[in-house]
């Protein structure tokens, strides 16, 4: 790797690490029951015999799922919609679902 392309990827990479953090998406709803702990949660689930659950994620990492997928390389998606019922908000452009 030659000198020039060592800079530019250097000049790059500063540049990307220096880029403003997305804010965190705007929840309406407050918490009005206490979260349950992981582990908690895990036993609660009843499964058929033969099946098992495991954690993948827990609150407060994913709040308000609506949807899942796996995708070809097995990695987990969540879409998560904190302003889905709240008629308020429910086409605000500024508040930012992920």
């Amino acid at each position: 790797m030659n000198h020039s392309t060592l800079f530019i990827f250097a000049i790059s990479y500063s540049l990307l690490a220096a880029a403003p953090k997305a804010p965190p998406p705007f929840n309406t709803q407050e918490l009005s029951t206490p979260l349950l702990k992981p582990a908690e949660a895990l036993k609660a689930i009843t499964v058929p015999k033969g099946f098992r659950v495991q954690l993948a994620a827990a609150e407060p990492m994913v709040q308000q799922p609506i949807d899942m997928a796996w995708d070809a390389r097995g990695r987990l998606w969540v879409a998560e919609c904190y302003t889905y019922a709240e008629r308020a908000t429910n086409f605000e452009k500024k508040l930012k679902d992920r």
